[in-house]
């Protein structure tokens, strides 16, 4: 009797025990859910701990390289974020056309917009004038910052060249940048799908009486960079240009002076 009962007792310290380290393994996994919905639910995006070469998502699930050029953080891809819409006159905020009229160009060549209709992920915002400017500056130091004065129409005489700015910046260049032609959308041409430049919104307003902004025209090397304030023609207001974004606040970056597209 007295060994059934050391071995009942044993068996029952041993049931009690396994009890112990089951309510145990159940309690860290509880734990660890709830660390990965916290995790999970917390915008690491605007997090001061983030670095700039890290991917970004918008709230549509996709993701955008970034890279650091400068003392500002940018989007080394176009944005895509939006409702598909069929192009037409007028663009509500928060959708986006795509080329072609086709959703399947949006992942190749991102969005296009209408002046203040995309929307940037949060802690992001469309640059403004001057950070366009500074950009481009700190890529190519004879760059003009006064760009509204000397580069401000179509014409050949008044487009900035540089000897490198256009490689440097474009897929595979040192500054990240990972501009390509994308085209845009012109409503008022013929074929409204224009291949032959990209153009990219400033949050900047053009001035006058026009709420439109300024645009960058990126061109080839052989027609370089037209900076232009959209408000000189009517028909510039309807069109659909690229956007990307730059980082609201101060980050953490590299010492490097232009960071790669390696991330």
């Amino acid at each position: 009797m007295k060994i059934l009962f050391t071995k009942h007792a044993n068996i029952i310290v041993k049931m009690k025990r396994v009890k112990f380290m089951s309510s145990l393994y159940y309690l860290n996994f509880i734990l660890l859910i709830f660390i990965a919905f916290v995790i999970g639910c917390s915008d690491d995006d605007t997090d001061e701990n983030f670095v700039c070469g890290y991917e970004i998502t918008d709230t549509y699930g996709n993701a955008y390289k970034t890279v650091q050029i400068g003392d500002y953080c940018w989007m080394a891809e176009n944005l895509n974020s939006g409702e598909f819409e069929n192009a037409g006159d007028t663009q509500k905020i928060g959708e986006k056309w795509c080329f072609y009229n086709n959703p399947d160009e949006c992942y190749a060549r991102g969005g296009l917009y209408q002046y203040d209709k995309a929307i940037c992920p949060s802690g992001w915002h469309i640059p403004t004038d001057d950070e366009w400017k500074e950009t481009l500056n700190y890529v190519d130091s004879t760059f003009p910052l006064d760009a509204d004065v000397d580069i401000n129409s179509y014409s050949p005489d008044n487009a900035y060249y540089g000897d490198t700015i256009i490689e440097d910046i474009s897929v595979g260049g040192i500054s990240g940048f990972n501009h390509k032609q994308v085209g845009e959308y012109a409503p008022e041409e013929n074929d409204p799908w224009i291949t032959f430049s990209t153009s990219y919104w400033s949050s900047t307003p053009g001035g006058g009486d026009n709420i439109e902004g300024w645009a960058y025209y990126i061109n080839d090397p052989q027609n370089g960079i037209f900076h232009l304030n959209v408000s000189l023609l009517d028909s510039l207001y309807d069109h659909g240009r690229s956007v990307r974004c730059i980082k609201d606040h101060t980050i953490k970056k590299s010492n490097n002076k232009l960071l790669t597209s390696s991330f």
